[in-house]
């Protein structure tokens, strides 16, 4: 995600300005009686006393006039304390956010302090502790430990109603639960359910002849791209990421999925006990002849967004949650998918440029994808079969690595 008021102290004997004056010690006189001149000086003094008397309780003795409105003065500013959310990417088990109990997350609270202790007991995780500080500051840190992590600055979250407080939240505490928080038997039916189920997408197309093709790509992102010298069936496909490691990083180590995100909305209305991993995911290219023979292949790991829901009971144990992962489908997931692990190769290649853009939908066929240097040419690559090409002059002036992509693709895509 400061308002210190600072109070005004009364200046001490030594603060106050100017000299101090030195005090006169009176002693009383009892001589002759005063003089005429101090008798007159004693009575003007006295009708001073009297006057002042009567002008000060001048409103008891004259008649009352009507008050006069006081001037419009501005309303004092209420500012409320900053919303922090408290979740997980399980939907279930209880918090104990300060040593105070909340047996339903996610938790919403006013941010008054800078020290938060928070723990989450979700059977059959482990129980997850994390340690925040310096959070009413707006300088939070989690500390080292990755259940504990910290958002800030989020838009387009609606204001939510959660615990009797509502609001739209400044922070978003996470405690998130990978893997590595089940017991070790859990784990492997996890990992066994995750291979079995998550990675059953493919498509397939054809290569023309003439167009490009990956025959390799490194561990850098290099690829090695061939051209078609006749007709090859093209299969793409989601598979798991162990072993490739070309672009990142975008996963968990040693595993093949990443906590899911805690924001809310990714969780639907439902009873199931559910956890919300992302899959690491790699697009696999399968080049093969029309008799089947495997010409060439190529994988590239990206960031896949690839979210899945897995429920829990105490009879069945983990399985997949195919009615909640629904709301993760989109049309083309795969040819997202694609054109998203096209945008990690270029991304590996951008150097001083501003990002990119998507110039058309994503498909398995391929997609443009415009880069934004801050300069009125136009640069245009193609990400087609697994190859980067240069789409226009600029782009190979910029990448002259890549090569240039034949009309004939760029007119398939649409360019």
């Amino acid at each position: 995600m400061q308002r210190d008021t600072e109070d005004t102290l009364p200046l001490s004997d030594e603060d106050e300005p100017g000299e101090r004056l030195s005090l006169v010690e009176v002693e009383t006189v009892k001589a002759r009686p005063p003089s005429r001149r101090k008798r007159l000086w004693q009575v003007g003094i006295a009708l001073a006393t009297v006057l002042a008397v009567l002008f000060a309780f001048r409103g008891v003795y004259s008649p009352r006039q009507a008050p006069t409105a006081p001037a419009p003065t501005a309303r004092p500013r209420f500012i409320s304390p900053p919303l922090a959310l408290f979740a997980s990417n399980v939907n279930f088990g209880a918090m104990i956010i300060n040593n105070k109990l909340f047996p339903k997350q996610p938790v919403l609270l006013p941010i008054t302090q800078d020290d938060y202790t928070v723990a989450l007991t979700a059977s059959p995780f482990h129980p997850v502790t994390c340690h925040i500080s310096h959070l009413h500051s707006g300088e939070p840190d989690a500390g080292p430990d990755q259940h504990c992590q910290i958002a800030s600055g989020i838009t387009g979250i609606p204001t939510l109603t959660l615990n009797g407080i509502s609001g739209s939240p400044t922070y978003i505490i996470s405690l998130v639960l990978g893997l590595n928080d089940l017991p070790p038997e859990q784990q492997a039916a996890v990992r066994s359910t995750i291979l079995a189920q998550s990675f059953t997408l493919h498509q397939q197309t054809t290569v023309p002849v003439g167009d490009y093709y990956a025959a390799a790509v490194d561990q850098n992102g290099n690829i090695t791209s061939q051209r078609a010298t006749r007709p090859l069936q093209a299969e793409i496909s989601l598979v798991s990421p162990s072993g490739i490691r070309n672009v990142g990083p975008y996963f968990c180590d040693n595993d093949v999925a990443c906590p899911g995100p805690t924001e809310p909305g990714f969780f639907p209305s439902t009873s199931s006990r559910d956890w919300l991993l992302e899959i690491n995911a790699a697009v696999r290219w399968r080049f093969t002849t029309s008799a089947g023979q495997v010409v060439d292949e190529a994988a590239y790991g990206f960031s896949s967004l690839v979210y899945r829901y897995f429920s829990y009971d105490t009879t069945n144990g983990w399985h997949l949650d195919v009615a909640a992962s629904q709301m993760f489908e989109t049309p083309d997931e795969l040819g997202n998918d694609n054109c998203i692990a096209g945008a990690g190769i270029l991304q590996s290649q951008l150097q001083g440029s501003s990002g990119y853009s998507f110039d058309f939908p994503s498909s398995i066929e391929g997609c443009f994808v415009k880069i934004n240097n801050g300069t009125a040419s136009q640069e245009r690559l193609l990400w087609r079969f697994g190859v980067l090409l240069a789409a226009d002059q600029a782009a190979h002036t910029s990448f002259p690595n890549l090569p240039i992509a034949p009309k004939q693709e760029i007119d398939i895509i649409g360019g």
